[in-house]
């Protein structure tokens, strides 16, 4: 029989399940059940509570597939960590672990969901998702150790949302440490007295939740994706400045359910600690259906808590490192006037400081903004889903002030470390300034001290072009004079040979002096009839000297042009009888000539 209140739900959605049967509620145990894998290729299509009208599973399968190679692993590398956490748990053990590979992975699970009864809840980890390849010395990525197979087969055993893959996409990117601000938050609500299986669905938003007078304990699926940092612990000892930081993100997904005080979660890289802290708080009890802090909100207030311890220590290394940074721009008075001169040490700062600070650091704190932006807007759908449960009566004023304060608690730090992060961001971008104006100011004084250089450069030179002209002035005379000489030299050489051969004497006695032994001209003074008579004679022979000098003369003349000639080739190169480049070129170039010239008249 159909209850009354049946009317005032959406119809299509009368008939869609909250999550697995649970053994011993519901349903017909003699029946056959279908498995709870059925239909996994088609995942979300195959979901009761999907929604048509505002999802396109065929296109969110699809995309699925499309994005497997980069998401997942292999079957053999595929690692699925179960905890079955129970309210009374064993002090010694409280937390029970099982391991599934891709083989054991249905089994697992369908053991789980035999032996499942209102007194559990499970929570599936995936511990082994850290990030293992690294990208950046602050950052590692790797694949999810999972298959697509056995994800399509978890999210339908759980009937989970499809908003769910929205986590699932951001992880196995090869990127930098910047995670997109992003994050899912769904919610399902039951009205009272209905059909256990009947829910209208919202998405939740900073604005007020939408009031149901007759609703009750909803089942409430959340996801949620949040960034955390951890000490990677690799030490390189060719990089000792490395940044020991990894910036990690964190997807969770849970659904509560209000009938037996039970959660589903799945959770992608959870923090380090956070199994730590699961067993604390269920030795105190915090997790028993008797406590009154029990909540929907309790395990992301421990994710909230566990992603947020390590920001300060984080954001104090970003300003020790600005600090550091900041040393190469402390300078005394001296040093200051030093690199206002352009003498001496000046200024420390290198172009690479200016480079590391606008680029990397710069980029590095950019970064850690648009992270704790994406956690501030966890923290603030949180805390408006904490108000729309407590509007609703499904939480307790225990377990609403537990999250309230929490939540306030961590916004408040959050708040901090953006104003901090901010401040240090200025203060880089004012580092920054400050180091390119001491190198332009370095760059000035190394400029006025090349100009005064060039001064003395260009001084020197004229000095050189003084000195260059008076030896060219030099270089004149010394022509003139070669000149002089020369031709001094060459008469000379006309007349040699002539002094050679003349006769040197005057009269026989003493016997002649010259080669020839004989005088050219004759001059005697004879008496006759008592008057002085002067005779003057030339010698017969004398076109013998003429015919000898001028021989002599051209023999000397060619033979000093022979010499010059062949100490030119010398000079040159070239052999004795070795024809000239230049005089080759030349009669090649005639040669062409009257080949030209000859074809022409033979045209014409």
């Amino acid at each position: 029989m159909t209850p009354q209140s049946i009317g005032n739900i959406w119809p299509q959605l009368a008939q869609t399940q909250s999550g697995p049967p649970i053994s011993g509620h519901g349903g017909n145990p003699t029946s056959a059940q279908p498995s709870p894998f059925h239909g996994w290729e088609n995942y979300p299509l195959t979901l009761t509570n999907y929604n048509a009208l505002s999802q396109n599973g065929s296109v969110i399968s699809k995309n699925l597939h499309d994005d497997s190679k980069r998401l997942f692993h292999g079957p053999k590398a595929a690692s699925l960590e179960i905890l079955d956490v129970l309210e009374a748990p064993d002090a010694n053990s409280p937390l029970i672990q099982r391991y599934a590979d891709h083989h054991s992975f249905e089994e697992i699970l369908t053991v789980l969901q035999a032996e499942r009864g209102i007194s559990r809840r499970d929570c599936v980890f995936g511990p082994e998702l850290t990030l293992a390849s690294t990208i950046t010395p602050s950052h590692s990525w790797d694949k999810l150790p999972i298959t697509e197979e056995m994800l399509r087969k978890l999210l339908t055993f759980y009937k989970v949302s499809p908003d769910f893959l929205r986590v699932v996409h951001n992880f196995g990117k090869q990127g930098r440490e910047r995670i997109d601000s992003s994050a899912v938050f769904r919610r399902l609500l039951k009205p009272k007295g209905t059909h256990p299986t009947a829910y209208v669905s919202g998405i939740l938003s900073p604005k007020s939740p939408r009031k149901f007078p007759t609703l009750t304990p909803p089942p409430p699926e959340i996801c949620i994706r949040m960034a955390q940092v951890e000490k990677h612990g690799r030490v390189d000892p060719d990089l000792p400045d490395r940044d020991p930081w990894s910036v990690r993100q964190i997807g969770c997904y849970q659904r509560f359910d209000y009938e037996n005080d039970s959660s589903v979660c799945i959770h992608i890289m959870p923090p380090k600690d956070v199994k730590s802290r699961l067993a604390e708080s269920l030795a105190r009890g915090r997790f028993s259906k008797e406590s009154e802090h029990l909540s929907p909100l309790s395990l992301h207030l421990a994710f909230v808590t566990t992603a947020m311890q390590n920001w300060q220590a984080y954001v104090e290394d970003l300003e020790s490192e600005l600090v550091k940074r900041q040393e190469c721009v402390l300078l005394t008075d001296g040093e200051w006037e030093d690199c206002r001169r352009g003498v001496g040490g000046g200024v420390r700062a290198r172009y690479s400081d200016l480079r590391m600070l606008q680029r990397y650091f710069r980029d590095k704190v950019l970064n850690t903004i648009s992270v704790l932006n994406l956690n501030m807007d966890v923290l603030q759908g949180l805390q408006a889903h904490a108000e729309g449960l407590r509007s609703l009566g499904l939480l307790t004023d225990a377990a609403y002030k537990d999250a309230s304060d929490t939540l306030e608690y961590n916004t408040s730090i959050l708040r901090n470390l953006q104003r901090d992060t901010e401040t240090i961001l200025n203060k880089a971008g004012n580092t920054a300034q400050l180091i390119q104006v001491m190198i332009e100011i370095r760059n000035d004084g190394l400029i006025r001290s090349y100009t005064l250089a060039n001064k003395k450069l260009v001084d020197v030179a004229r000095d050189n072009h003084q000195d260059s002209k008076r030896m060219i002035e030099l270089a004149r005379l010394a022509k003139h004079d070669s000149r002089t000489m020369r031709i001094a030299t060459m008469l000379a050489t006309i007349y040699l040979p002539g002094t050679f051969v003349a006769a040197s004497a005057a009269r026989p006695d003493p016997p002649p002096q010259t080669v020839f032994g004989m005088n050219f001209f004759h001059s005697d003074i004879e008496t006759a009839d008592g008057k002085r008579v002067d005779r003057f004679s030339i010698e017969r022979h004398l076109w013998i000297f003429g015919v000898t000098l001028v021989v002599l003369t051209v023999l000397t003349l060619a033979s000093f042009l022979v010499w010059e000639w062949c100490l030119l080739r010398q000079d040159r190169g070239l052999g004795p009888w070795e024809e000239d480049e230049e005089r080759r070129l030349w009669r090649e170039a005639g040669d062409q000539a009257q080949v030209v010239r000859r074809d022409s008249m033979k045209i014409g």
